[in-house]
């Protein structure tokens, strides 16, 4: 019997992986200034982690990237090309996905994506 809802497990890895680097750069910043007698701003170290989250997660994102292309390739599959939109988070293909369901037939808008872009035969 699961305890918590798939949402709060995320959400509490996500923040984790949040706290964990904000954390540590405190606990630097607090040791150089008591024991070292060297003070950092705490602009830099916003300025830092301002920089840096953002920075690691792109990284993360690309290493993540290749380890898929290079699996892939080991399998002899292909990977799906990414759907592009104009609006962000794909929110035009998710409107004209209820459009569809509304006026239609809920699927017909990935008949109309396969065509266009996706190619899967």
């Amino acid at each position: 019997m699961a305890f918590f809802t798939p949402g709060v497990i995320f959400l509490t890895r996500s923040a984790v992986s949040l706290l964990f680097p904000c954390s540590i750069m405190v606990a630097v910043r607090y040791i150089l200034s008591h024991h070292f007698d060297i003070y950092v701003p705490m602009r830099v170290l916003f300025a830092t982690t301002v920089v840096v989250l953002p920075s690691v997660a792109y990284i993360r994102y690309g290493l993540d990237q290749m380890h898929r292309r290079r699996r892939a390739a080991a399998l002899g599959a292909r990977i799906a090309c990414p759907l592009t939109s104009k609006w962000p988070a794909n929110l035009d293909h998710l409107i004209a996905l209820v459009k569809s369901a509304e006026g239609g037939y809920p699927g017909e808008v990935y008949l109309r994506l396969n065509d266009e872009r996706l190619f899967i035969a």
